[in-house]
């Protein structure tokens, strides 16, 4: 399977940006249109989070961005945090405060290029659709910095990477590792530990006779990264109760004939998208919104 180039767009986090619209509202442009708007005033505008708001950032690559069919056409985007945030919006009894949820996704990015320095510390990341976005350390500050109080970072990323035959298992789990730890230990925020999503490769069944090298590493590959980091985040959770292990398979699990997933077997629909945001609430609540 090849690294999907040029095929989504992400959503831009930086204080040069429209960033001041929520994207629930309706009101967030796709990134080509953010752009085109600051050639013409470049101006600063305010964050999309008011100060001393709670705010839950989805960090991670064009699953997380909300990469859908209509975005290659359109330039539209369908992040999963859209529903994840009307949806906690809608538990007045446990979500008290205002609550903004915030997608930051870099598409075709590896979690090897996100736990890099100097990816982490910048405010104008490039993506390989030439979009900007933020790094996870940049982005935590960010919110830090502007009155925002960070209660949770859900992590999903890794996709990019099972695509490079080169990368091995191992920096795979690294990289993704790296990006709680920071949450965990600089910023002590909890986090969502997603599994790396399933799609049209790393669900096909693997005959010994028939199936290539090629496919059966990266399956193999894609099962050992998502058993790995359940084994880490049930030990991480057992000491420092900072993360949790979610299982976006067994929440959409990938097949042809879904409703929930593009017909590139890689992305997922709206569908799925809110599915995903709407399964998230209850445990973003359980893990975030608990001591």
């Amino acid at each position: 399977q090849q690294r999907h180039k040029a095929k989504g767009l992400s959503l831009l986090l930086s204080p040069f940006s429209t960033m001041g619209n929520n994207v629930p509202s309706g009101n967030k442009m796709p990134v080509a249109q953010q752009e085109d708007q600051e050639e013409d005033n470049n101006t600063t505008t305010e964050p999309p989070f008011t100060k001393g708001s709670r705010v839950v950032f989805c960090f991670g690559d064009s699953l997380t961005a909300g990469y859908t069919r209509e975005t290659m056409f359109h330039g539209k985007f369908h992040p999963y945090a859209i529903q994840l945030e009307n949806t906690l919006k809608q538990e007045k009894d446990v979500v008290q405060d205002e609550i903004f949820v915030l997608p930051v996704g870099g598409s075709g990015i590896t979690a090897l290029e996100l736990s890099k320095s100097t990816n982490l510390n910048s405010t104008i990341n490039t993506d390989v659709c030439r979009q900007k976005y933020m790094g996870l350390r940049a982005a935590l500050q960010y919110c830090q910095d502007h009155g925002g109080i960070c209660i949770g970072v859900i992590i999903m990323c890794g996709t990019n990477d099972l695509a490079d035959i080169g990368t091995s298992t191992e920096s795979i789990l690294t990289s993704i590792c790296k990006l709680h730890t920071i949450c965990h230990d600089e910023f002590h925020i909890k986090t969502i530990t997603m599994s790396i999503p399933p799609n049209s490769t790393s669900t096909k069944r693997i005959d010994l006779q028939s199936t290539p090298r090629m496919i059966k590493n990266y399956i193999t590959k894609w099962r050992r990264i998502n058993e790995s980091l359940q084994t880490w985040t049930n030990e991480t959770t057992a000491t420092k109760s900072k993360t949790m292990f979610f299982d976006v398979s067994n929440c959409v699990p990938y097949f042809p004939e879904s409703k929930y997933w593009e017909s590139d077997g890689l992305h997922m629909t709206k569908e799925g998208y809110n599915y995903l945001g709407q399964t998230l609430a209850p445990i973003v609540i359980d893990h975030f919104f608990s001591n």
